[in-house]
């Protein structure tokens, strides 16, 4: 993962959006979590990680609530990141997301 953290060292505008589900058999649930608390960089740059876990196994988008859910996220995290108008609903749900510049980058992924 020293990647990442280097990636993130050189723009720390770049917002991370980990996603996985509860009921993966194939990869231990706290590993990406674990992973991402312990990347080498900034400890300030934590906060551009945010973290969404769902009722589902490894297939999030199998499940259809948690994929809707996981929808709905991903679409507020981008609609954060490129700074458009939120709703009351929406605001504090991504604090990771909060100061994010219109040029920021977003890394989406499945753990």
């Amino acid at each position: 993962m020293p990647d990442l953290a280097n990636a993130m060292k050189y723009d720390p505008d770049l917002k991370i959006m980990l996603n996985g589900g509860y009921f993966d058999l194939a990869t231990p649930f706290y590993q990406g979590m674990y992973e991402m608390a312990h990347l080498p960089m900034p400890r300030k740059l934590q906060t551009n990680i945010e973290y969404r876990c769902y009722k589902s196994g490894r297939m999030v988008y199998v499940h259809v609530p948690a994929l809707k859910e996981l929808h709905d996220n991903v679409v507020a995290c981008i609609d954060r990141t490129e700074r458009r108008p939120q709703s009351p609903q929406q605001d504090g749900q991504c604090s990771a997301l909060s100061r994010a510049t219109p040029s920021a980058r977003i890394s989406l992924g499945l753990m």
